[in-house]
């Protein structure tokens, strides 16, 4: 039992090493709402109508940000992987807690989980990011970023049509049942006049 502890306190430290010494890819810089990131923001505001208010301030100045964040899916990130099931075997115990808090304390997890929530609150504003969002959706290996570009889509709404078909058409794209799906809720929504709603 102490040699596993041993043997996976190693292994941490050495994940640790390497994740110090892992070079990420840049992204592009995080706006910012009255001097702090909006990642910050966000955390301390939660979803309220400031918070909101402020997501729609910055506007389409947040895409570049945000379609790296959705780039960056945590669950392809093999590393962080590794790292998560060893931490989670070890004991919770006050010793490990920090190593285990550490571990599983992923900016790219949080980011990841936020950028479909900013992307609801831009809506329409953020059509500019659609080719972007249509290349993410129709990526063949059904990773958990082309299910959220795709639903990010038919938040954009109507404008978004032509690429939620073009996915819907795509025999390869895992996604391709969602996005039919989406047009028709569009096109339903838009007939009787009501915005469409995610």
């Amino acid at each position: 039992m102490k040699v596993r502890l041993a043997v996976a306190l190693l292994a941490l430290i050495l994940l640790a090493l390497a994740f110090i010494f892992h070079r990420p890819p840049q992204t592009p810089p995080e706006p910012t709402v009255h001097g702090i990131s909006l990642t910050e923001f966000v955390l301390r505001n939660g979803n309220t109508p400031q918070t909101r208010a402020a997501i729609r301030a910055i506007g389409t100045n947040a895409l570049p940000c945000l379609l790296a964040w959705l780039s960056a899916d945590p669950e392809e990130n093999r590393l962080r992987g590794i790292t998560e099931r060893l931490a989670t075997s070890l004991p919770s115990t006050p010793t490990f807690q920090p190593v285990r808090v550490w571990a599983l304390s992923d900016p790219a997890v949080l980011h990841f989980e936020m950028t479909g929530y900013v992307f609801n609150i831009l809506g329409p504003d953020a059509a500019p990011a659609i080719p972007n969002l249509e290349g993410f959706a129709n990526d063949a290996r059904g990773r958990r970023s082309a299910y959220i570009a795709t639903y990010i889509l038919a938040g954009i709404g109507p404008q978004a049509i032509p690429a939620l078909q073009r996915i819907a058409a795509n025999a390869v794209c895992p996604t391709r049942n969602e996005a039919a799906r989406e047009v028709k809720q569009i096109l339903t929504q838009s007939a009787s006049g009501n915005p469409v709603a995610h």
